[in-house]
């Protein structure tokens, strides 16, 4: 799925535009089940120290939103979901330290959107159009090494950030086959960051992705445009993961190879090129009921030796019970601020 193919882009963007137009006129002479609209919100809360910064109350995360489902009698369901991030505005960040929300140096301060988009769920598969979401790159891909509360690796976690794959994403057209077989599915989406360059895309990858009877796998490739880029080069980032459930212990892995990569900056510094190789490990092992420990070891080989990372991770979490649980935390680096963390998770 190169970028330098406009005419595929376009074809492929203007088709899910399409087909989400057919499927809203087919659903509209059919009667429709309401479920929802269902308010949620995540509130995790404690204590932080990085480095040399003192000790500090840290919101690790502060989303509340709104989701719910129309079923037509024609087989069609839309779910629909909206929601907001705040942690990135209650946090008294520095350069040591990230927050979620914190995406937009102009909008620090504020209340961050991190999702807003509608699904089509038919018997051909499910269409998606999101102005805002979590990156399904992320979902799909990485979810399975993303167990920790403070280190999380994606690349808006600043010099913790071991791989180039964002959490957030946005202007998304996206597409995922139904099963081809069991739990094996296609998925492909396209980005659309800069109306004004001339490209219908920006941003287009493919991803193939197994999940059932305690196996995770994929494998994904995402292709960002020059066009978008400080460079004369198009982005492109690989990525296999895989895991495995044996008994209480969940084994997983994330590799990633990025070759002329453009590592977006945090506020106020300079994006970072060159190519590099990551990878993070995980293991989780419940070891008494409601009790887990999780270690991951987490590596950035960069192109620049003064880029490279090599991080241990450890956490203890309790479940009080299913939508309450403690936990504390450290990474350990080299060439990354070290860091501590402990509180209070809530989900209602």
């Amino acid at each position: 799925m190169s970028s330098k193919n406009p005419m595929i882009t376009c074809t492929f963007s203007k088709c899910l535009a399409f087909c989400g137009l057919g499927l809203c006129l087919v659903g509209s002479a059919s009667a429709a089940e309401h479920k929802g609209p269902n308010f949620y919100t995540h509130l995790t809360l404690g204590a932080l120290n990085v480095s040399d910064r003192d000790l500090d109350p840290w919101a690790f995360e502060a989303t509340t939103g709104i989701k719910g489902q129309y079923h037509l009698d024609n087989g069609i369901r839309f779910i629909y979901e909206l929601e907001a991030e705040a942690a990135g505005a209650v946090n008294d960040s520095d350069e040591q330290t990230w927050s979620l929300g914190e995406y937009d140096a102009d909008a620090k301060d504020e209340i961050y959107i991190s999702k807003a988009r509608m699904t089509a769920v038919t018997d051909y598969g499910a269409f998606i159009v999101a102005p805002r979401l979590i990156s399904g790159q992320w979902v799909w891909l990485y979810d399975n090494v993303d167990r920790f509360v403070y280190n999380r690796f994606f690349n808006q976690t600043g010099k913790i950030a071991i791989f180039g794959q964002s959490y957030q994403a946005q202007d998304i057209l996206a597409y995922g086959s139904p099963e081809i077989v069991k739990g094996l599915r296609l998925q492909m989406a396209t980005g659309h960051q800069n109306d004004l360059n001339g490209k219908e895309a920006d941003v287009h990858g493919i991803r193939l992705v197994y999940r059932a009877d305690g196996v995770r796998a994929g494998i994904g490739h995402i292709r960002v445009s020059s066009e978008l880029l400080p460079t004369d080069e198009d982005y492109g980032r690989t990525t296999l993961s895989a895991g495995v459930d044996i008994g209480n212990l969940a084994l997983d892995a994330v590799y990633e190879i990025n070759k002329d990569s453009v590592v977006p900056p945090r506020p106020g510094q300079s994006p970072t090129t060159g190519g590099f190789d990551s990878f993070v490990i995980t293991g989780a092992y419940e070891f008494l009921p409601t009790w887990t420990a999780t270690l991951g070891l987490a590596q950035k080989d960069h192109d620049e030796d003064r880029l490279d990372v090599d991080g241990v991770i450890a956490q203890v979490k309790k479940h009080l019970d299913e939508n309450v649980y403690l936990f504390a935390e450290t990474g350990q680096y080299d060439n990354a601020p070290d860091n501590v963390a402990a509180g209070v998770s809530f989900s209602f």
